[in-house]
């Protein structure tokens, strides 16, 4: 997350997208407000997120999302 952050902060990325098992996505959310101080938001991505708001409406989403986001979803 520190690494993340810097890279952030530095201006080299915006909206990560961070891959992990499903049991992790809580842990992730809930480290990345914490930690940031909720500098960053988190958004999670899973099937269960697209098949509720879409393809189309997900996409949106992403591009609208402030350059502070991080996205989280599972392999």
């Amino acid at each position: 997350m520190a690494d993340i952050a810097y890279q952030m902060g530095e201006g080299n990325v915006f909206r990560p997208l961070l891959m992990m098992p499903p049991s992790l996505i809580p842990q992730w959310f809930d480290e990345i407000h914490s930690f940031s101080a909720s500098k960053f938001n988190a958004m999670v991505i899973t099937t269960e997120t697209v098949g509720k708001w879409g393809e189309e409406e997900i996409t949106k989403m992403i591009k609208a999302s402030p350059k502070n986001t991080i996205f989280l979803s599972t392999y």
